[in-house]
């Protein structure tokens, strides 16, 4: 499950110091009460409905964090064996991976081609058909990481980025998120991937990339939702999603 948040119109994520922190105010979606209570603006005008029976979430609050080793460091990204105790007295430890967020783009061409990547990914051995999209360097803003990996990985520019969603890839392991942007007024240039980056640039008609989204034949996790928040845009634009 996604943990979906409204964009902001910069396309910047206030909390995004808060990255690696864990607790009341720090990105926590139930702190100060029960998931039940959340407000509903933040739920689109209403609140969710509990189920019969359900556990109640409780707060970070009732939590107790022990002392945490980190197992590993690469680069930028850390591995720590988090570790806590439950309301219930339950001691548990999982992996906590601190690593810098990204930005992905759905890019529209003049001729309605959304520009994409054939990615070689050489540790899984996965090779994906992909959009753009990458961490964020230090100090970058979502929007102008979402403009740099658009040109880097396809050569193409965009005239207009609109922050259209961000998401949690998987908040059991850690609070890094995708910024997902609409890339429109493109102009086309040559790519210039990073050393070590196997992809080639390719081109595909709107509703070619959703027939191949909706047949399960795109796989990779910003793809699949990139393209599921940009898809109510492209239809306000009048363009076939989807036969």
């Amino acid at each position: 499950m996604f943990w979906l948040a409204r964009p902001r119109a910069d396309g910047v994520d206030r909390g995004a110091s808060q990255v690696g922190r864990i607790g009341p105010g720090a990105g926590d979606p139930c702190a100060g009460g029960p998931c039940a209570r959340r407000s509903t603006a933040r739920q689109g005008g209403f609140a969710p409905r509990v189920m019969s029976g359900a556990a109640d979430c409780g707060s970070m609050a009732t939590w107790k964090r022990l002392p945490s080793p980190v197992v590993c460091r690469i680069g930028r990204f850390r591995v720590v064996e988090d570790r806590w105790i439950s309301p219930d007295g339950t001691r548990m430890a999982t992996p906590l991976v601190t690593s810098p967020s990204f930005s992905v783009v759905v890019g529209m061409t003049d001729r309605q081609e959304v520009p994409m990547v054939e990615n070689l990914h050489p540790s899984p051995g996965l090779h994906l058909l992909e959009l753009p999209a990458g961490r964020l360097e230090r100090g970058e803003t979502p929007r102008a990481g979402a403009r740099r990996e658009l040109e880097e990985e396809t050569g193409w520019r965009a005239r207009k980025l609109t922050p259209i969603g961000r998401y949690y890839p998987n908040p059991h392991w850690g609070v890094f998120q995708g910024y997902v942007f609409l890339g429109e007024g493109l102009s086309p240039g040559p790519s210039h991937p990073d050393p070590g980056e196997f992809l080639r640039p390719v081109l595909l008609p709107v509703s070619e990339v959703y027939r191949r989204l909706y047949r399960g034949q795109l796989r990779g996790g910003s793809t699949v939702v990139g393209l599921c928040l940009a898809e109510r845009y492209l239809r306000k634009m009048g363009l076939r999603t989807a036969d």
